[in-house]
């Protein structure tokens, strides 16, 4: 899937709410914000499942794969709560990520200690049995 590139005003000024429903999808106008809603409804609730079974990379990779489009008009008061709760939810989905991929880093660097302490532990055995 390919993104659309939107600059940093139209990003800002777009604000992807609507209300919040579970229209099929098969019942959704194209280009509308009921549409664009959904849509990323549909990801967050993706990446909640893989953050949940520890999937961080493809939840990021769902994230990504976000299509970045603008519907046409303007969002309605509800449209507007509605992504508001959206957006609020992609952050703390974020936040999640964040701390999932920091974990596993971290995880990562204290394996790379306890393999260098082996490599030296290993190096000043064989010195010392070398010696004797």
């Amino acid at each position: 899937m390919r993104l659309e590139q939107v600059s940093r005003d139209e990003a800002d000024r777009v604000d992807p709410v609507a209300p919040i429903d579970r229209t099929p999808q098969s019942e959704r106008q194209p280009g509308s914000w009921d549409e664009a809603l959904a849509t990323f409804r549909d990801v967050l609730d993706e990446v909640e499942t893989r953050l949940a079974s520890e999937r961080w990379e493809d939840a990021a990779e769902a994230l990504a794969e976000l299509p970045m489009t603008v519907p046409e008009g303007e969002p309605g008061p509800s449209e507007r709560a509605a992504g508001q709760e959206l957006i609020d939810r992609s952050e703390r989905l974020q936040t999640r990520l964040r701390r999932s991929m920091e974990a596993t880093r971290s995880e990562l660097d204290e394996l790379g200690q306890r393999r260098h302490a082996a490599r030296q532990y290993l190096a000043q055995s064989a010195d010392e049995g070398q010696g004797a």
